[in-house]
């Protein structure tokens, strides 16, 4: 589903994290973030039930996961995301985004990011995805909400026999 004009230039798959992304959506988010989060915390943030783990896996076998996104089915925020620098300005986390947006519902209008320090770096990203940023002292608000038009198309979702992480301890 493409909710944006433009052409995609990296195909992905989108799919739930299994345990074997963790390392991978791990370096992808310390890539960018500081302080670094630890195996610990990512695992413990995807086993709370309402959050969901979803990663982009290039579509040409190769099975190279370059991106991850994590939100909240319930609020529907986006909690961390974070695509490969070398596959940016690729389509990927507009892939990613399309995939989340299509669970918005009269319901659950919109989906939402909060933004500070340097994650406010995404402020350009989130308005090509129709995202409107409200800005605060030091913090952004960014803010998709549902219109009910062109919302009806399914993304390719594929699970891989994979589950959501689940702590293995």
């Amino acid at each position: 589903m493409n909710l944006n004009p433009g052409p995609v230039q990296t195909q992905v798959l989108v799919r739930w994290i299994i345990n074997s992304d963790v390392p991978r959506a791990l370096e992808l988010c310390n890539s960018w973030i500081t302080p670094a989060m630890t195996e610990r915390n990512l695992r413990a943030l995807l086993r709370v039930r309402s959050y969901i783990g979803l990663v982009a896996e290039l579509a040409d076998g190769s099975q190279k996961v370059v991106g991850y996104l994590i939100y909240d089915l319930d609020t529907m925020q986006i909690l961390s995301m974070a695509v490969d620098p070398q596959y940016q300005l690729q389509g990927i986390g507009r892939q990613m985004l399309d995939n989340v947006k299509i669970k918005l519902t009269a319901n659950r209008p919109s989906l939402w990011a909060v933004l500070t320090g340097k994650t406010m770096d995404a402020r350009p990203f989130l308005e090509r995805n129709r995202f409107i940023v409200t800005e605060g002292k030091n913090i952004l608000l960014a803010e998709y909400t549902f219109s009910g038009l062109g919302l009806h198309e399914e993304p390719e979702i594929v699970d891989m026999g994979g589950h959501p992480v689940i702590d293995e301890t």
